[in-house]
């Protein structure tokens, strides 16, 4: 089923804390400057890729509607299986695919984790988890309100326990269906055949908010001029 593997990430340094470095650039995958940027920034030290592989436990927490939520997952490399070992839901659009792609094939490097649901039945991860995140975490910053906390696990018997509690397991797309697509693009043209995933368990208070579903101060409704 699904095969977890660790990585080495390449992460902003002391340096970057220090100086003005534009990284939402990555967001635009027309930019064709970002390979150039992403090469630069690594060869000023800007960001530096850690030594180790490890599994990466993210946890961010924030308030929603009056509301505190907190969600903590696996950042991991994720091996590109069929559709009945990593299940989609949504339709994708061919040029959403291609812009991903193009990021992709451009820079070799993955920015933006894909998110999927696992369960955990017996809460077995999440224990693992929990303990592996006790002690303070590696970076930790709040940034427009949102906490983001992060450790990095190095040890090999707690990356194959993980891994092992895997072993059986489908993974739920929930976020990420077009960079998914354009991974398997990519390892169809040669790419690897993993990608970069954040796994969540099915148990947690998980809070989406779609930018398709909201619309801000509308002071007449015209469905004509909305849809084109």
């Amino acid at each position: 089923m699904a095969e977890l593997t660790p990585f080495r990430a390449l992460r902003r340094s002391d340096k970057a804390q220090q100086g003005s470095f534009d990284f939402t650039l990555f967001g635009n995958p027309s930019g064709a400057n970002t390979a150039e940027d992403l090469n630069e920034w690594i060869d000023i030290g800007a960001l530096k890729q850690d030594t180790d592989p490890g599994f990466y436990i993210y946890e961010q927490e924030f308030t929603y509607l009056g509301q505190k939520k907190k969600v903590k997952g696996i950042l991991c490399l994720v091996k590109l299986e069929p559709e009945f070992v990593i299940l989609p839901h949504e339709k994708t659009i061919p040029d959403k695919i291609q812009n991903s792609l193009a990021l992709l094939k451009q820079t070799g490097c993955q920015f933006s984790p894909i998110c999927s649901l696992y369960e955990d039945d017996g809460r077995k991860t999440m224990s693992r988890i929990a303990l592996l995140s006790a002690g303070k975490p590696r970076v930790e910053f709040c940034e427009n309100g949102i906490f983001h906390r992060l450790w990095i696990v190095n040890d090999i018997l707690a990356i194959a326990a993980i891994r092992d509690d895997f072993s059986k397991r489908r993974l739920f797309l929930i976020d990420g269906h077009h960079r998914y697509r354009a991974a398997v693009e990519w390892k169809n043209q040669g790419g690897p055949d993993f990608s970069l995933m954040f796994l969540i368990d099915t148990e947690q208070d998980i809070t989406l908010i779609p930018s398709h579903c909201l619309i801000h101060a509308l002071q007449k409704w015209d469905e004509t001029d909305f849809l084109t």
